[in-house]
């Protein structure tokens, strides 16, 4: 059985994918739980909270690779600082830009 995690997730092509789309290829058949309010706005970022055993983790969906780009050197400058998200992975996939974040929220036992 393949399955698709955030370290084997196809990083080109899928043309028309969306972000919940790839949300689901991030689960390995787990679930996932979208964070952020429906957007009528054009390239808005999205993220999910992707649960799979036996833990969950944050994936932040970007509108363009250049906010993708401003958020990484952003959370690389403040670094040294501490208290930044802990990126697990990041890059693109047909045509979507992510990162994935350790889940610093809640666990899976607490989602009703």
């Amino acid at each position: 059985m393949d399955v698709t995690t955030w370290h084997n997730a196809p990083r080109t092509g899928g043309i028309g994918l969306d972000p919940q789309t790839l949300a689901r290829r991030f689960t390995a058949g787990g679930t996932i739980q979208e964070l952020t309010s429906p957007s009528s706005q054009v390239n808005a970022n999205q993220v999910f909270r992707v649960w799979r055993e036996p833990d969950s983790v944050v994936l932040k969906v970007y509108g363009s690779s250049s906010r993708q780009r401003r958020e990484l050197h952003a959370l690389n400058a403040l670094a040294d600082w501490g208290h930044t998200p802990e990126i697990l992975d990041s890059g693109s996939t047909g045509g979507l830009n992510w990162i994935v974040f350790v889940d610093a929220g809640k666990d899976r036992k607490s989602v009703g």
